[in-house]
């Protein structure tokens, strides 16, 4: 496993965790922990959005969290070679800042299928998918077919979310 080339986070592969330092008060310093599905979509959208200049503010909106990520991080090691994009409101430009570092680097131990779930296109189908699921267990569940004999609409709104 490469090491982190940043000087203050922390990857915890076990729990898939990526932590920062806020060391802006000097008396106290706080971690904020990030998921690896959020930071591999951060990573997502700095290489695909914004280190392209594909980035539209009429259409395309930052993953929760980004900025403060990409700050914490900046915060915590301001030399450090891999940096995130910037973005100035007011002139619509993207300030790209240091090289991408690579997602084996920052990821440690993030396999291709977890990398496909974190993906917000894929994830935009899991609720299609989850339903089925659901509407497939309810089915051939005791408890659905009790009720459906009992009430005269028991899992109908349930069908309407299988397209």
């Amino acid at each position: 496993m490469p090491a982190l080339p940043h000087r203050t986070a922390i990857t915890i592969p076990d729990t898939q965790q990526v932590l920062l330092p806020d060391i802006s008060s000097s008396n106290v310093v706080i971690y904020h922990s990030f998921t690896y599905d959020q930071v591999y979509a951060y990573h997502l959208f700095e290489r695909t959005r914004l280190r392209n200049h594909q980035f539209n503010p009429e259409t395309d909106f930052f993953p929760g969290g980004f900025f403060t990520f990409a700050s914490l991080w900046k915060e915590g090691d301001p030399n450090c070679p891999h940096q995130w994009s910037s973005y100035d409101y007011a002139n619509g430009v993207v300030h790209p800042e240091g090289t991408l570092i690579s997602l084996e680097t920052l990821l440690p131990g993030f396999t291709s299928e977890d990398a496909e779930w974190a993906d917000p296109v894929i994830r935009k189908r899991a609720p299609t998918i989850l339903a089925r699921v659901l509407v497939m267990s309810i089915r051939h569940s005791p408890i659905a077919t009790i009720s459906q004999t009992s009430s005269p609409t028991p899992v109908l709104p349930l069908v309407a979310l299988v397209p």
